[in-house]
């Protein structure tokens, strides 16, 4: 159980590093 858990934190963790990645590209872009 304890695995099931950790695996969802990561995923959870990767997602939201991909939404900050997406939100800083779209934040670089716009000053250009």
């Amino acid at each position: 159980m304890a695995a099931v858990i950790v695996s969802l934190l990561g995923a959870f963790a990767n997602l939201v590093l991909l939404m900050l990645t997406i939100l800083d590209i779209h934040k670089n872009s716009s000053y250009y």
